[in-house]
């Protein structure tokens, strides 16, 4: 399921210049939150179908950057000035069951800090806003609103990025989906379609590269790849590809998409 927030700068608290690469401070925000709410947060997990154990492997939301409704780039410093009072973020979670309320429950009234020693800011949590579910169909076509992060782990240790115009990229995208859906219902995944199509369009492929965990000495960077793409399988997949993200890394902000009509 999927949900509008609405949030207003606190300007008072820090002003309103904030880092770039903020991805990983909402994961961890959100990360936070969950902690808090443990016990509701297993019982939720166990009511939709799956423990608390199953889910380490994936945790089943992802989240897109956010939309500020006007801002500036400050690109000498890698800051954002946010110069509009509110800001939309959406999150999406695969789980259905008793979702809207406990959502709702977990984020309303909260205040979210994002920043580093240099500059932060607060926003207000103003409004949780569950939208309509879309339908699946065996095709469908998406735009990735925030980078898709596919990667390959090489002998050397080393990891690979890949793009949606390297061979292999729809393997892994499929692989991908088949275990989350392994994951989330615990077990096998099976279909009666013969073939998955990736069909990406390779001529608005933007590469992003992230930085998280920036400034500290843990940080690393991800590269992703904003595109649009039309994919033809089983609908089943479909929901995962909507509500999960595509790709690796999606509860850092990784490969949340946007369903296109009449791509």
């Amino acid at each position: 399921m999927r949900f509008r927030i609405t949030l207003r700068i606190d300007r008072e608290q820090f002003g309103d210049i904030m880092p770039i690469n903020y991805q990983y401070e909402l994961s961890a925000w959100i990360y936070k939150i969950l902690a808090k709410s443990d016990a509701k947060y297993s019982a939720w997990l166990h009511d939709n179908g799956y423990s608390y154990t199953d889910a380490k492997a994936f945790k089943f939301f992802c989240f897109s950057q956010l939309h500020f409704h006007r801002f500036e780039i400050l690109p000498q410093q890698e800051r954002i000035k946010v110069v509009g009072d509110l800001v939309d973020w959406y999150v999406s979670f695969i789980p259905d069951k008793g979702t809207e309320s406990f959502v709702k429950g977990l984020f309303g009234n909260n205040t979210i800090i994002i920043g580093d020693t240099i500059s932060k800011v607060a926003f207000k949590i103003i409004n949780v806003e569950g939208l309509y579910p879309i339908r699946y169909y065996d095709k469908m076509s998406f735009e990735a609103i925030s980078p898709v992060c596919m990667k390959r782990h090489l002998t050397d240790g080393k990891i690979e990025y890949l793009s949606p115009k390297d061979e292999g990229y729809k393997d892994l995208m499929l692989q991908n989906l088949i275990s989350k859906y392994s994951a989330f219902y615990g077990k096998d995944y099976f279909s009666e379609y013969d073939d998955f199509v990736f069909e990406p369009d390779l001529s608005r492929v933007k590469s992003a590269l992230i930085t998280i965990k920036a400034n500290t000495p843990e940080q690393t960077k991800v590269r992703g790849f904003k595109f649009r793409f039309t994919v033809k399988g089983d609908p089943k997949l479909m929901k995962f590809i909507y509500e999960g993200g595509v790709g690796s890394s999606n509860s850092i902000g990784f490969g949340f998409v946007k369903e296109v009509v009449n791509l």
